[in-house]
């Protein structure tokens, strides 16, 4: 029992995270100062929901039940 951590899901998650992270830190002067609030939330709400899904989540064609 108890949360199962896929082998690749680090990697999964850094490629990720580089993936989205440098373009927007590249494009975040031109965005305008009334959505940097929200694009901010988004973006933590979303690294932990990633983070979740790469790293807790059973690999693709696993099933997760015990049996």
């Amino acid at each position: 029992m108890g949360i199962k951590i896929s082998s690749n899901g680090p990697l999964r998650l850094a490629a990720l995270l580089l993936a989205v992270a440098i373009p927007a830190f590249a494009l975040w002067s031109w965005i305008p100062d009334s959505s940097r609030e929200w694009l901010a939330v988004i973006g933590v709400v979303g690294v932990f929901w990633v983070a979740w899904e790469a790293c807790a989540a059973p690999p693709a064609g696993e099933d997760s039940t015990e049996t």
